[in-house]
């Protein structure tokens, strides 16, 4: 059994033949474990301490491999009954990939990295499937791939974080330096309004915060011009690149959420940092949060609340500031907890996909809602249009939300093993093949989706300053950061 408390690291035990496993001081915090029984399939089981817990019970192993969502997809398209996870326990993918890190390359291996930063320019989007695969494994850090050598004492390990733009939200090769105002800054407080000037070094802290103003973000258009913070639907993508001395190039897309976006480094066991994306706003946080970490009845209040004051649906009629990163947070926690009608969310899977054509994740959920949603007799038309939702997600890159890319793996499994028919089984598993062949480099960062690009003992720390703007460099042990943030003037 590999166990992991979020943010903090992981161990593996082999339990003993009583089946119990005793963990001393455990600390209050979420959890999640892979169970892998010997000579069978791993089994995913998530749950809370707090400081009142002294025992937990596990559902049993036919109950947790019951309850995963690839067996239910693989029921639904059979004839059984549609059915989400178990109450009170959850099995999400995300949780269980985020345990793990990137598979270590040899030096002799001519693919460099995991990429999911282009649209191969060769590949219709219009169409259903692509033989080209989008994922262009170009590692633009010049970083060498090498296996890290895990027996040295742990040294301070340089850092340098980046931002970059995407000048061709809906082309190929369009990630350019951020060149706009530099409206971003760096603290260790948790209260934004506690923020620092933005040319304070932290030295020796053992946490840092990177905020980005989404209404001072300067980006560029789909025409190219720059300009302020365009809308949404205009493509607007932000990466953030944090390279890490002997360890890893480690990317993700910044959600540009109404009332801002922080990115927390926290220090990882390994002497690396962990990333952690959130909205600044509290309650938009706080749906974040369930999405990453909560299981039952909390996901299902927290999500019940959020929706309560703010309907999904005034974020897609455009009541209030546009906003689809929150739409979709709402949707994937929807789907995640089994005590919510995932149906009356997912109505708007369609709309948000046609107005945010651009995020891989709204063609994910689209294909969830047409799978949950199609009648008997209308199956094989569901399979279809939900594979060619998928392959437009697969091949636009990176989703935003790491639950997005357990959802799209799962579904692509279940049609692969039970789609009604032989051409739609074959074309999931060619779509598979795509998928999986980056599973070793996918991490979390929160609720958000991260990449590895390179990994090895030779990753210098540095970033190619050709594909991003160096907004600052640091160093990192086992138990201290220190960042020196980069200071540009603010237009």
């Amino acid at each position: 059994m590999q166990l992991e408390r979020r943010g903090v690291g992981s161990e593996s035990m082999t339990t003993p033949s009583n089946r119990e496993v005793l963990i001393q001081g455990a600390v209050p915090g979420a959890y999640a474990a892979v169970i892998e029984p010997l000579g069978e399939a791993p089994t995913f089981y998530s749950f809370v301490v707090d400081d009142l817990t002294d025992r937990i019970d596990a559902p049993a192993l036919s109950e947790l491999s019951a309850s995963s969502v690839s067996r239910d997809w693989l029921e639904q398209f059979s004839g059984s009954v549609w059915s989400k996870p178990v109450d009170g326990f959850s099995t999400t993918g995300s949780q269980a990939r985020e345990m793990r890190t990137a598979s270590p390359r040899g030096d002799d291996d001519s693919e460099a990295g995991a990429g999911f930063d282009d649209i191969d320019d060769h590949v219709d989007l219009s169409s259903p499937s692509g033989d080209a695969n989008k994922s262009a494994l170009v590692d633009d850090s010049q970083s060498a791939l090498g296996r890290e050598d895990t027996s040295a004492p742990l040294q301070p390990r340089r850092f340098s974080i980046g931002l970059s733009v995407d000048t061709r939200p809906m082309g190929y090769g369009g990630w350019r330096p951020y060149v706009g105002p530099w409206p971003l800054a760096f603290s260790n407080a948790r209260d934004r309004a506690a923020s620092i000037n933005r040319d304070t070094v932290l030295e020796n802290v053992t946490s840092a915060r990177l905020y980005i103003e989404r209404d001072n973000i300067t980006l560029m258009s789909s025409n190219g011009d720059a300009r302020g913070m365009p809308l949404p639907a205009d493509g607007a993508r932000l990466r953030l690149s944090i390279s890490i001395e002997g360890l890893r190039v480690e990317r993700t897309l910044v959600p540009l959420f109404a009332g801002g976006t922080t990115v927390e480094f926290a220090l990882d066991p390994s002497g690396g940092l962990l990333l952690d994306v959130a909205p600044v706003d509290l309650e938009k946080q706080s749906l974040s949060r369930a999405l990453s970490s909560a299981v039952g009845a909390e996901g299902q209040g927290i999500w019940s609340d959020f929706t309560r004051r703010t309907p999904v649906a005034a974020y897609i009629s455009g009541d209030i500031p546009e906003d689809p990163w929150t739409v979709i947070l709402a949707m994937l926690c929807a789907v995640r907890f089994p005590s919510i009608d995932e149906r009356e969310a997912l109505q708007w899977a369609p709309e948000l996909s046609r107005q945010f054509a651009w995020i891989p994740d709204s063609h994910v959920l689209l294909a969830r809602g047409l799978l949950i949603g199609a009648a008997p007799e209308d199956r094989v038309g569901a399979a279809s249009e939900a594979l060619r939702a998928l392959s437009t997600a697969r091949r636009l890159g990176a989703p935003y939300f790491a639950y997005s890319n357990t959802l799209l793996g799962d579904m692509l499994t279940a049609l692969r093993d039970g789609a009604p028919e032989a051409e739609q089984r074959t074309q999931a598993t060619k779509e598979m093949g795509y998928w999986s062949r980056h599973l070793p480099h996918q991490r979390a960062a929160g609720s958000s989706f991260s990449w590895v690009m390179s990994s090895g003992a030779r990753s210098r720390g540095g970033l190619d300053e050709r594909y991003s703007s160096i907004l600052a460099f640091g160093s990192v042990d086992a138990s201290t950061l220190t960042i020196t943030p980069v200071v540009k003037p603010i237009d």
